[in-house]
């Protein structure tokens, strides 16, 4: 459910990305968070130096599907939840392509029903908090 991810960079580094945190709050220390999905994955990088790590806020939709559209001359991209690259690329290509007068990729997208997430704004975070925790819990067994 909340998966990590990795590929080779054209240097032939290895970028990976995993793990999150259920409440909101980035770790102080990323490295030192991503560095068990790291090691579970790939246990012959153990101890292996990290030369940089970030973070951020995974945006997830109800659907897990890709949250894009335009309301006026406002466009939005969120909702990636974790699956990040490759959909923020196709994303963001047809938002362009809107932008530019092209909007058969943005229509595509527009005719996804993500909803609004259950108990509103006040109940929102803590309801995707427990429900991360409980996928995680299952992913581990």
């Amino acid at each position: 459910f909340v998966p990590d991810y990795f590929r080779l960079t054209p240097d032939h580094r290895l970028l990976f990305g995993g793990g999150c945190t259920y409440l909101g709050g980035i770790p102080k220390d990323i490295a030192s968070a991503t560095r068990p999905y790291l090691e579970r994955v790939f246990p012959q990088l153990t101890g292996v130096a990290l030369e940089h790590a970030w973070g951020g806020h995974i945006d997830c939709s109800i659907q897990r599907t890709p949250d894009i559209g335009r309301q006026g001359q406002r466009y939005w991209l969120q909702g990636f939840s974790g699956h990040g690259v490759l959909p923020t690329l196709a994303g963001a290509r047809a938002v362009s392509d809107a932008i530019l007068g092209d909007e058969q990729l943005l229509s595509l997208y527009q005719g996804i029903d993500n909803g609004r997430f259950p108990g509103g704004d006040l109940l929102a975070a803590p309801l995707e908090a427990a429900a991360k925790a409980w996928y995680r819990l299952r992913d581990n067994f």
